[in-house]
């Protein structure tokens, strides 16, 4: 697939406590135009890519720049505005609970 088509969709990068890569992903398939800006991560080898957090909550509307905390299933990442610069509030989610669990992010 031509790069242009993939430059705008995934952002912000970082490799976590395990290996795994992290990264804010754009998904706009079946949605309604909003919050869908959702962290995920993938093996080095781009293979087991899964959504992590955000791909079906309504809050925050977009994840980004997501640090693993070393030697925790904990990640702090910024929950920012759609179509927003990537700034806002830090977060401290815990991914034992798995994708979107309401408790995995507390207040």
């Amino acid at each position: 697939m031509a790069d242009f088509l993939l430059r705008d969709v995934e952002w912000t990068p970082s490799v976590d406590d395990q290996g795994r890569i992290l990264y804010s992903r754009w998904d706009y398939v079946d949605r309604y135009g909003q919050n869908a800006m959702g962290l995920w991560s993938t093996l080095p080898d781009g293979t087991g890519a899964r959504a992590l957090f955000g791909n079906y909550s309504r809050n925050p509307e977009c994840v980004f720049e997501a640090r693993s905390i070393p030697g925790s299933s904990r990640l702090v990442f910024t929950a920012s505005g759609h179509h927003s610069i990537t700034a806002g509030s830090l977060v401290l989610l815990d991914c034992k609970f798995g994708p979107d669990a309401p408790q995995a992010s507390p207040g």
